[in-house]
């Protein structure tokens, strides 16, 4: 699965920014979902997403986000549209900011 959509599958699962909010997986009628790889995936690609924050390298952290017009980001406190503004905007955070450490908590 690419990770950018196992990453929008987590932001999915997660609620976005709700704390306590436990992730629930919807089944269609007679769709077979193997929640434990997904899990896996999951956490897989956030152990990825974490290192590459930690790079503070925006092109690694970038390839984790479809790049294109229809962009849109929903972050906590920002909502940001167009790839452009977000690049513009997360980009310099990371080189700006060797300082800042990230971990991943679920």
């Amino acid at each position: 699965m690419d990770r950018r959509i196992v990453l929008g599958l987590l932001m999915t699962l997660s609620g976005a920014c709700a704390p306590g909010s436990a992730p629930v997986i919807e089944r269609e009628v007679g769709m077979e979902v193997d929640e434990a790889a997904i899990i896996q995936e999951v956490s897989e690609t956030l152990d990825a997403l974490t290192d590459a924050m930690n790079s503070h390298d925006p092109e690694e952290i970038f390839s984790f986000y479809r790049q294109d017009e229809s962009f849109f980001y929903l972050g906590c406190t920002d909502v940001l549209y167009g790839w452009e503004t977000f690049a513009s905007r997360v980009g310099p955070y990371y080189i700006n900011n060797a300082d800042v450490t990230f971990q991943r908590e679920l």
